[in-house]
This record gives structure tokens, sequence and C-alpha cells, in this order.
């Protein structure tokens, strides 16, 4: 199962490194869990759960750069891949949360 079209991937990856940085990646997870808790013989508390997201990393020097979206719309993990390339243009050395919000 492929969580990402290759062209995506590879723009994200492209958008990420335009205004500079020495190295990019992207992580993709989706992922399922379930768990509950049995007391006395009873099922207590069953939660089913799902993440979905992607974060995008920029290596600049010794700086890296960082931003991640819930979700996997295109869309929104392009514009993560232009905010993280905006900051490693800007220069920003301390640590910054970069976040979309995606529709879904």
């Amino acid at each position: 199962m492929t969580l990402l079209e290759s062209d995506l991937a590879t723009s994200v990856i492209e958008r990420a490194l335009r205004k500079g940085g020495d190295f990019a990646d992207l992580y993709v997870e989706d992922r399922s869990g379930f768990s509950l808790s049995l007391d006395d013989g009873r099922v207590e508390r069953p939660q089913l759960g799902r993440e979905r997201g992607a974060g995008v990393r920029v290596v600049s020097g010794e700086a890296t750069y960082f931003g991640h979206v819930d979700g996997l719309a295109g869309d929104d993990i392009l514009r993560v891949a232009d905010s993280v390339a905006g900051a490693v243009s800007a220069g920003e050395g301390r640590a910054r949360a970069l976040a979309a919000a995606a529709d879904d």
C-alpha cells in the first residue's frame, strides 16, 4: 500500500529544499490502534484510534526545520513543505512549530 504517490513525494521534497538546505525528508504515517482493559473479567475502556499525517524536515547546516500536518491531503502537505522552506530562507535558528490543519 502506497500512502503518497511518488510524484507528490518528489514535489514535497523539491519544494522543501527550494530556498536552501542540505537535506530534506518526508515522513508519512497511517496507523490504527485498538486497546482495552479488563477488570474482574469485564471489558473496560475500549478505545479505537487512527493517526494519519505527514512531517517534512529540512537540515541546513547545524539547523533543523520541521513541519507537520494531520491528514494526507496533498495540498496540505505541500503547504507544510512551503512553510518549512520559508523558515529555512529566514534562517530561523530556534525551534518553531509549523503545522497546518487538514480539512478531513
